[in-house]
């Protein structure tokens, strides 16, 4: 699970590009993660992997985190 740091919404994350939420996808751009946001035809083999490695590293960002108080 993730959280949006400007509205709160949190959203359940896999590795599944085409599943994930318009923010998440919004924040991984703004991170530089990657280098736009992909459509469902541009997810060729090496785009895959791009988008895998940005997930995993943008879920264990402490910003977009969930915490419990």
């Amino acid at each position: 699970m993730m959280t949006n740091p400007d509205t709160g919404e949190e959203a359940k994350v896999t590795n599944n590009y085409r599943m994930t939420k318009r923010w998440v996808k919004e924040a991984l751009v703004s991170e530089g993660l990657l280098d736009k946001i992909y459509k469902n035809t541009d997810l060729d083999a090496p785009a895959k992997i791009k988008v895998a490695q940005a997930l995993s590293i943008i879920k264990a960002m402490d910003k977009y985190k969930i915490y419990s108080e």
